[in-house]
């Protein structure tokens, strides 16, 4: 059987999409995917609206594959979630048979790393989505900067066709995010070891700041959503 038309709602191969049906055939699926796993979908975008749109879009399919990107991340981000969420209500109901306590901080330690450095890579990617879409003719320096936060934050603040808001919350977020986690573990020795393996049910411990970072990623996710389907307009209107 071709692997373009597997069935009637087949997505095509290395998701090279020719029609709107293939987007929204990809999208559902990813969706049960994460429904059969008891991850509850985040719509922050309609896949199928976003391509019709940046398809006319100057950056065309360059910008699509951007927001694939992110719109993947995103999801395995749900994924991830809630497996350290089981872990820690497994601790806090005293779930766990004592010989079963290694293998969960284990799981723990892997989705945590996993976690971080996909969170991040994520923020990149909304990074160069926005400047792609945004301010076309500044995507080459963007990607080339040596601190693409940096130029990116310099694009937000002279760019009339990003919110300054924006600028300013992406800003704060990664700062944010960076000084928790990001820095220490992917340029430094890092601490997850250290915390992985402590009590994670204590107040005020790093592993709850995972659960803030997601909620954090929202507004950022539902910005971009709009912009790729042409409906940023009013939202702009009302950061400003």
């Amino acid at each position: 059987m071709d692997s373009q038309s597997r069935d009637n709602n087949a997505y095509p191969s290395e998701l090279q999409f020719t029609k709107a049906e293939e987007v929204a055939a990809f999208e559902t699926q990813l969706d049960q995917y994460l429904e059969q796993r008891g991850v509850v979908p985040f719509h922050w975008v309609s896949l199928p609206d976003a391509w019709q749109f940046l398809l006319k879009h100057e950056a065309g399919s360059k910008a699509f594959a951007l927001l694939m990107e992110v719109y993947l991340g995103a999801a395995a981000l749900q994924q991830e979630l809630k497996e350290i969420v089981e872990v820690l209500n497994e601790e806090i109901r005293g779930d766990q048979e004592p010989d079963s306590h290694f293998a969960a901080r284990m799981h723990l330690h892997r989705v945590n790393s996993a976690y971080i450095l996909r969170y991040r890579a994520v923020l990149d990617k909304i990074m160069s989505f926005i400047v792609l879409t945004a301010e076309p003719a500044e995507h080459k320096k963007f990607e080339s900067a040596k601190s693409r936060k940096k130029r990116f934050l310099r694009i937000c603040s002279e760019s009339k066709r990003v919110s300054t808001t924006i600028g300013q919350y992406f800003g704060t977020l990664t700062t944010a995010f960076d000084s928790r986690y990001r820095t220490g573990e992917a340029h430094g020795g890092g601490s997850l070891r250290k915390w992985n393996f402590s009590d994670i049910t204590s107040q005020g411990h790093p592993q709850e700041d995972m659960v803030w970072a997601w909620n954090s990623l929202h507004p950022l996710l539902t910005m971009i959503g709009k912009v790729a389907t042409n409906q940023s307009a009013a939202n702009r209107a009302s950061e400003t």
